[in-house]
């Protein structure tokens, strides 16, 4: 008797794997259970987009987010542009730690910078998907 996983999807589009005893242990891809496993760890990205709308309507006071939409777009891009080029120094120094810390700025800053321009992470995805072949 092999064990077999169930993905199921929940309200927020994420899903929860379940084990699951079966014989048909082949028909399952793993590919699915890794793809289902990485959306619902993305769906903190969609969330902190969403919040960063928020703030940017309404800007309250001491956030970064709102000091960042407060002083512009020229701030905001500056700010990617320094996160990237630290996030590229970590990478060729091999620093691991680094580059996940200086990651996670570029993709903050990135989704500020998206979220200025009214767009969103998924025009991002929407454009990954269609290069994909």
């Amino acid at each position: 008797q092999k064990t077999a996983f169930t993905a199921l999807l929940n309200q927020k589009g994420g899903c929860c794997i379940l084990p699951k005893f079966c014989l048909f242990f082949n028909r399952l891809r793993i590919s699915q259970l890794r793809l289902c496993y990485v959306s619902e760890k993305l769906d903190f990205i969609i969330e902190l987009e969403g919040l960063l709308r928020e703030r940017k309507k309404n800007l309250p006071e001491g956030s970064y987010s709102t000091k960042l939409f407060s002083e512009g777009r020229d701030k905001i891009l500056q700010k990617v542009a320094e996160e990237t080029i630290e996030f590229v120094i970590d990478a060729k120094n091999e620093n691991s730690e680094r580059m996940i810390s200086e990651g996670a700025d570029l993709i903050y800053h990135l989704l500020v910078a998206l979220v200025d321009q009214d767009l969103s992470i998924t025009d991002l995805q929407t454009e990954l998907k269609s290069r994909h072949k």
